[in-house]
Formats: C-alpha cells, sequence, structure tokens
C-alpha cells in the first residue's frame, strides 16, 4: 500500500481511474481531465525488473521500488500538464514479465498549484 500526501491537491467527485493487468510488458493508458494534475501509479510485477518506464508527459518520479528475488512493487507519478491520454508503464525490459498488476488515479491541481509533501 502507498500513501501520499498532496499540497493543493484534489480528486474528482468522481476521480479517474485506470486498471490494467496481464503478462508481458506492463502498460496502460489513463485520460486525464485537467491540466496541471499529476498520474500516479503502482505496479506490482512478477519476473523482470523494470530498468526503463513510459511516460507521456515526463519522465516518472520513481518514489519507491522493492525487488525482492521474483516479485517488484513501484509506486511512481508523473506530470500531466495538459489534459487528455497519458501513458504509463514499464519500456524496458520488453519480455520476462510472467504476470503483472497496474493501477492509476489522476490527482488534480487545485487553483494555487500542487506539489508532493510526503509519502510512506
Amino acid at each position: 500500500m502507498a500513501v501520499e500526501r498532496w499540497s493543493g491537491a484534489k480528486l474528482a467527485a468522481s476521480p479517474v481511474t485506470d486498471d490494467e493487468n496481464g503478462s508481458g510488458t506492463p502498460g496502460g493508458t489513463i485520460a486525464t481531465t485537467k491540466a496541471g494534475s499529476v498520474v500516479t501509479w503502482l505496479l506490482g510485477a512478477r519476473g523482470a525488473n523494470p530498468t526503463a518506464w513510459i511516460t507521456t508527459s515526463a519522465t516518472p518520479v520513481v518514489e519507491t521500488i522493492s525487488n525482492l528475488p521474483s516479485d517488484i512493487y513501484s509506486h511512481l507519478y508523473q506530470t500531466a500538464p495538459s489534459a487528455g491520454a497519458q501513458s504509463y508503464g514499464v519500456s524496458a525490459p520488453t519480455s520476462g514479465f510472467t504476470t503483472w498488476h497496474m493501477a492509476a488515479m489522476e490527482i488534480q491541481a487545485a487553483p494555487y498549484g500542487l506539489a508532493m509533501v510526503s509519502i510512506c
């Protein structure tokens, strides 16, 4: 479980979320609704160890990554400067994942901005 605290953040009445799972290379898309948002996402995978990330807007910030012998748990976030489709996931390696699950959520900026305060 990841717990985040954002200064100047809000969730929409019905937050935009995405939930993906499968085998092969992990990847997904979430459609943000507000410019200046952040997409926060989690990856749980078995098999390969991610070395590069898919992102539409900017290199994602890797907050935590735990590598057990065959399990990988990662928590990341990326900026979404404009509303619209945001890709997220793993770009390398492109093979070796036997199973994975990802979840993403849009964190909207309040009119005065958005900043990560803490994570645990």
